[in-house]
């Protein structure tokens, strides 16, 4: 699974999934705005808030990272998704 080159469509799925700006997620991340807003300049993949988001909120994380398949996880998906992770 390859992630979506373009960090700004991963921060908005991230307010999609919390429901919140980019100043409601930093503050949840106790970060100012400045630093998501540095990330998407630099294209630097938000690992931290992408692993936090999909702790906080169950969403999937191949919706989260490529913006394939649904956003929220079915019992099947969750199953094929650790099928995968074991797999690699």
């Amino acid at each position: 699974m390859e992630y979506d080159s373009n960090i700004r469509n991963i921060i908005e799925r991230i307010m999609i999934a919390y429901e919140k700006t980019i100043k409601g997620i930093a503050d949840l991340m106790n970060a100012s705005a400045s630093v998501i807003g540095n990330r998407i300049h630099r294209s630097a993949f938000p690992h931290d808030l992408v692993l936090s988001c999909i702790v906080d909120t169950g969403i999937n994380p191949q919706w989260l990272c490529t913006g394939e398949s649904a956003p929220t996880l079915t019992a099947s998906n969750r199953k094929n998704q650790l099928v995968l992770q074991m797999k690699h």
